[in-house]
């Protein structure tokens, strides 16, 4: 007899029914369930998207300012037109040179 082990996990009712998250691949027949409990934030997790949502509503919220679409398609257009970081790091390393060059 070969012997079959699963995990899953599912929700614990007030009531005492226990409401699994996926339907386990086991022929029907009796079965052991061993109950564990688990962190309230593995009960139901927040996928990316939801965290990303949750996050930006509670930054505006707190009055934090979003780039509007004109604001958006500006910045969009900024970074279309060069390597403003390269430029920035040139300008850097250019003054960083003058400095360590004695006499100059």
């Amino acid at each position: 007899m070969t012997s079959t082990h699963l995990e899953l996990t599912g929700t614990l009712k007030a009531d005492g029914t226990f409401v699994l998250d996926q339907k386990p691949a086991l022929p029907p027949g009796r079965v052991q369930l061993v109950l564990r409990p688990l962190p309230d934030n593995t009960i139901s997790p927040e996928d990316w998207w939801q965290l990303m949502q949750r996050l930006r509503r509670e930054l505006e919220e707190a009055g934090r300012p979003f780039m509007n679409d004109e604001e958006l398609n500006a910045h969009i257009e900024w970074l279309r037109e060069g390597d403003h970081i390269d430029e920035l790091l040139r300008v850097a390393d250019a003054k960083r040179q003058r400095r360590e060059r004695p006499g100059c």
